[in-house]
């Protein structure tokens, strides 16, 4: 085939595909249908809506609208400079789950819809006398399948420079409401100071992609029922939550509505037309939960549960998290990025089958990842945890320094617990949780930062993480902690615990390299703690570097665990290695210390009968020679 023929047939390929595609195949609102800026253009395109007319294109221009019912198979698309204004004598309110009053300029009414290039700017500038917005939504549907938002353009001044901390009904807009509608895009969009760009809820299959938010609530609010989202590729600065997925808070401390005896459970065989309270006592009973409390106070949407959720590949910063969600089952938070959180950057709550992996995350105000309140089969692998002095833009954070976001690391937490909560079945803390192969960085110097265990954690494994003056801290509780194959450094002013289980539960320790190789950090001030919503803590005495501690420190005389086994470990630049108290509460500790290489000493505090111990094969690595062992009451304790 010769050049010119080649050149033939491209021009020919072009030409057909030009023809068959493109703009030819939409009417032209203002040319076709007369739309422009006048009282009858909400009835005029309605009337071409319904007959049949559903491939629409709006070119540069006004318009004046009003509520639109959109049938299935229609597409509407939009010039960057064609402006939207909301007429109000033709906007009507519908309802939405919990009876919830939606007022919007597009109402969904079939499938294979889709929404392109709109830039709802003006369309959200109008209110009524009270201020509330005369259309608070773009778009409402229920029931639709195969539905497509690309290009949207919402801006709105934000009501505060502050990250914003509660969605503002009626006096904020919003994106998209969805119910019961599956196949939905919400794509390469862009929002500013709004509420929520997407909401679901008992929704399958949503992909939210490539989009960039500002100032707002959050992109994507993925709610009750709903299964199966695909979050990927967004930027985001200053959201609360750039990706929300919410099955029902666990806690009923928080929420007294919150069926009693329900932490663990969902009902992810309840569908949508069955999720009146006849319906969630029917799956209950199926699910084997009929000791759950459900009352006529009952908040039942907290027992739907949200499913198979995927969050990979996003920025955010100077908001509140990247991600956060509850009572969700099969999540993956995977290759994500987040600077200056105001809270933690990736958490979860009350949910299972949960992965953090090859997350980086710098300088989270609370912690870098978070579990709270009841959780199961939970893996934290390959991520970056960072607590550093990072370039700073002040103009987009919440507050003046940068130090205020200077928080933890990693963090497993409980609130307060229920005994009727308890009593009706609910669990608390989180078990069965594999964190592996994550590197832990504090390059401050102002105190240790790590991994913290509160209370009712139930089953961890720690293995093969590099911790740069950080540590592992098990609170008060039972529950069992086996710390294998970690790497520790330390570089800060005062030697610290790199190992602080304050439970009664077990403690294994094996084959940890534990290194303290001086105060070489400088010595930062304290961080400034500002008195918001969220996770973070003042730090407990052994962070504070005011004195030094030992390597490994467990037990006293009110708490001591059941079990400590340390064995093969190398630990060096202490002079006090081990500290073990025991005072018999609940019983005994049963200690085994052997073959570890240790430079310094082991301290055990209690009476003989305090400890049932074999201590053996213990040397220092100067001399080889055994480890000495030191012995002293509890009224020399200094630890509390």
């Amino acid at each position: 085939m010769t050049r010119n023929s080649i050149f033939y047939a491209v021009i020919v390929l072009l030409s057909f595909l030009f023809s068959s595609s493109g703009a030819a195949e939409y009417l032209d609102a203002v040319r076709d249908l007369k739309l422009g800026n006048a009282e009858g253009d909400t009835a005029r395109l309605q009337k071409a809506l319904d007959a049949g007319k559903r491939s629409i294109y709006f070119p540069k221009g006004n318009y004046r609208l009003g509520t639109l019912e959109l049938p299935g198979n229609t597409r509407l698309l939009f010039a960057a400079e064609a402006d939207i204004k909301a007429d109000s004598t033709m906007l009507r309110p519908v309802e939405s789950w919990r009876k919830k009053q939606v007022t919007a300029l597009f109402l969904l009414k079939g499938d294979n819809i889709a929404i392109d290039g709109l830039h709802a700017v003006s369309l959200f500038r109008d209110t009524e006398s009270n201020g509330n917005l005369l259309v608070p939504y773009l778009a409402f549907g229920k029931n639709c399948r195969n539905v497509t938002f690309r290009r949207i353009n919402i801006d709105f001044p934000p009501l505060s420079d502050k990250t914003p901390v509660w969605e503002v009904p009626e006096k904020v807009p919003n994106g998209i409401f969805l119910e019961n509608c599956s196949d939905i895009l919400f794509a390469d969009s862009r929002i500013r100071g709004i509420n929520h760009g997407l909401q679901t809820f008992f929704c399958t299959n949503v992909t939210v992609k490539d989009n960039v938010a500002f100032n707002s609530s959050t992109l994507v609010d993925f709610d009750y029922g709903s299964r199966g989202l695909n979050y990927t590729g967004n930027w985001s600065r200053k959201l609360r939550y750039p990706c929300i997925f919410r099955g029902g808070t666990p806690d009923p401390s928080r929420v007294p509505a919150v069926p009693q005896g329900s932490s663990a459970t969902v009902l992810r065989n309840l569908s949508y037309e069955e999720r009146d309270p006849a319906g969630v006592r029917k799956e209950l009973k199926a699910a084997g939960a009929d000791r759950i409390i459900t009352d006529e106070n009952s908040e039942l949407h907290h027992l739907f549960g949200v499913y198979d959720i995927r969050i990979t590949n996003n920025y955010a910063e100077y908001g509140r998290t990247l991600t956060w969600g509850n009572r969700a089952r099969q999540v993956v938070i995977a290759n994500n990025i987040s600077r200056f959180m105001n809270d933690y950057s990736y958490g979860v709550e009350g949910c299972e089958n949960v992965l953090f992996a090859n997350n980086i995350s710098i300088n989270a105000r609370s912690c870098s990842i978070m579990s709270m309140y009841w959780g199961n089969k939970i893996t934290v692998t390959g991520n970056q945890c960072i607590v550093r002095d990072e370039p700073f833009r002040p103009e987009f954070s919440d507050f003046p320094e940068q130090s205020a976001y200077w928080g933890g690391l990693l963090r497993f937490h409980h609130g307060p617990e229920s005994k009727n909560d308890r009593e009706a079945g609910s669990r608390y803390g989180a078990g069965e949780v594999l964190i592996s192969g994550n590197l832990f960085i504090n390059e401050l110097g102002d105190r240790v930062r790590g991994v913290i265990l509160d209370e009712n954690q139930r089953d961890f494994t720690i293995s093969a993480n590099k911790f740069v003056n950080s540590n592992i801290y098990k609170k008060k509780g039972s529950g069992s902690l086996k710390i294998l194959g970690n790497d520790f450094t330390s570089t800060l002013t005062l030697p610290h615990p790199v190992i602080l289980f304050r439970g009664n539960g077990e403690l294994i320790a094996r084959d940890n390299v534990m290194r303290y190789l001086g105060g070489s950090s400088r010595l930062e001030p304290d961080r400034n703690i500002y008195h918001t919503q969220d996770e973070a803590q003042t730090p407990n005495p052994e962070e504070r570097l005011q004195q030094p501690w030992a390597a490994v420190i467990a037990g006293n005389r009110w708490s001591n665990p059941a079990l400590v086994i340390l064995e093969n470990n190398l630990i060096e630049g202490w002079k006090e290695v081990v500290s073990i108290g025991s005072g018999s509460r609940p019983v005994p500790c049963r200690l085994l210390i052997r073959n570890n290489t240790l430079e310094g000493t082991i301290r055990l505090t209690g009476t003989e009968q305090d400890f049932r111990c074999h201590i053996t094969g213990n040397l220092a690595p100067d001399t080889l020679q055994e480890t000495r062992l030191e012995r002293s009451s509890h009224a020399a304790e200094t630890i509390k």
